[in-house]
């Protein structure tokens, strides 16, 4: 997490975060943040300086689970040997343990579920006047239904020029291997105009590049059927914003929704990024069923060429999951020959994690993890071959980058790291440039690509 400081005069306490898991997570860390500093408490990034630890926590896979755990008692310590007062954990874990957080965790002093997000500041005034009762926190345990509006208090936790905004929270789709609608809710999404005052706020703060979150950003607006809203009204209102800015939408189901939005894209690309993150989960119609998923690989095959015919530059992302239950070694082999056609320019692969909660949790696995591992490793070998050859492509070519970070590196030059529309934060690669110009962070500059690596890429500035 960046290094966040308040100069809000206020109570002695001092605050530090642990934030764990998606950029959905990260937004709720940033509420957080905005509404503590708005009550006055200090923000540290020194978890041995924090009077109260927060760890806003995430649960939807089992290595999200083991590392949420390790960091609670990783913040315990700090509790029993160091300066802090209070360990608060937050988000999705005690959601998902509910009562059995109770005896888990035993030294934690609050829990708060992703309802409570807006809560923190009278949880640690009632910590302070000692009139807190932590079986109150998990008393009753229904479906979340918060919903932030884009008015409250936020500090933002991202890299400089950029800013996460959620069009919408939860799910209510059924994917078997998922837990997201027990631990999030139903889908419920936020108006478009309360979405476009929100960015025209971030670009008046010198913003550049808004991502569109939620877990399923085609269904935005289709349970407001009364609003008559959707994905692309929504974007119909973002390009009116003005202000030099592009919009990166992120998580989109492989459906005709896209397909709607495709000749909006064309025309304002230089708004709305042609980026598209579709997470398919396979290509195997029978798997795909036994995923709880929509669409089979007809439907799939159809949006992913229909974006390639339509939208000139288009980058298309996805993730796959390997080892579900009842993979056979031929599906295998269909979703790695599917990988080698080249339809994906951007690629993550996950295996599958079994964990209680989920509809297909098995007690004892038929796919063992080593086997899993070998089949993530070859899609991953086969999409780096594909890769080599889309960056090489690319080498001789102009592109806009937003300036990420700098680095003095020899008190001559400076080494600066960026990303172009092709690559999302944390998930894709990077430009890399190296120039005697200072430059500010968090702006944007044109390029000339001058070499290629599998994911990165390198650059000179034009000017």
């Amino acid at each position: 997490m960046n290094e966040i400081t308040s100069t809000t005069p206020g109570p002695m306490l001092e605050i530090g975060f642990i934030s764990l898991g998606c950029p959905k997570n990260q937004l709720d860390l940033e509420l957080m943040l905005g509404q503590t500093a708005a009550c006055g408490y200090r923000i540290t990034s020194r978890i041995e300086d924090a009077d109260v630890i927060v760890v806003n926590t995430c649960s939807f896979i089992a290595p999200a689970l083991e590392e949420a755990d390790r960091n609670i008692r990783d913040a315990a310590k700090y509790k029993e040997h160091g300066k802090c007062r209070f360990l608060i954990v937050s988000g999705c874990l005690p959601q998902y343990l509910k009562e059995k957080a109770l005896s888990e965790y035993p030294f934690v002093d609050a829990f708060m579920t992703p309802d409570d997000v807006m809560s923190l500041a009278g949880v640690i005034r009632s910590l302070e006047s000692q009139d807190h009762h932590r079986s109150d926190d998990l008393k009753s345990l229904l479906l979340p239904t918060f919903l932030y509006s884009g008015k409250e208090p936020r500090i933002l936790s991202t890299p400089p020029g950029m800013a996460y905004v959620k069009i919408a929270e939860g799910c209510s789709h059924r994917c078997s291997f998922c837990i997201i609608p027990q631990l999030r809710g139903r889908y419920r999404s936020r108006s478009v105009e309360s979405i476009a005052i929100e960015i025209e706020s971030l670009v008046e703060k010198d913003i550049k590049e808004i991502v569109l979150i939620s877990q399923d950003s085609t269904q935005f607006g289709r349970d407001r059927k009364d609003a008559g809203e959707n994905l692309r009204s929504l974007y119909e209102r973002l390009i009116t914003i003005p202000g030099d800015f592009w919009i990166r939408t992120m998580y989109l189901y492989p459906n005709r929704v896209v397909e709607s939005v495709l000749d909006i894209i064309k025309s304002h690309s230089d708004r709305i990024l042609p980026y598209f993150d579709i997470p398919i989960q396979h290509i195997s119609s029978d798997l795909l069923g036994s995923m709880g998923r929509i669409g089979d690989q007809h439907a799939i095959i159809r949006c992913l060429e229909q974006i390639r015919r339509d939208v000139p530059g288009a980058v298309i992302r996805t993730s796959l999951i390997v080892g579900f239950p009842g993979e056979t070694e031929e599906q295998f082999e269909e979703l790695l020959a599917f990988i080698s056609q080249g339809l994906i320019d951007r690629l993550g692969v996950f295996t599958f994690s079994n964990h209680p909660g989920i509809p297909v949790y098995q007690e004892f696995e038929l796919i063992s993890e080593m086997e899993k591992s070998v089949r993530r490793d070859l899609l991953m070998k086969e999409q780096a071959k594909i890769a080599q050859v889309r960056s090489n492509d690319l080498v001789g070519l102009e592109t806009r980058i937003l300036i990420q970070d700098r680095k003095r590196i020899d008190g001559r030059s400076y080494a600066y790291t960026g990303r172009s529309y092709r690559d999302a934060n944390e998930i894709d690669g990077v430009v890399l440039i190296r120039s005697k110009k200072r430059r500010p962070t968090g702006e944007f500059a044109n390029a000339r690509i001058t070499k290629a690596h599998t994911y990165d890429l390198e650059a000179s500035f034009l000017h």
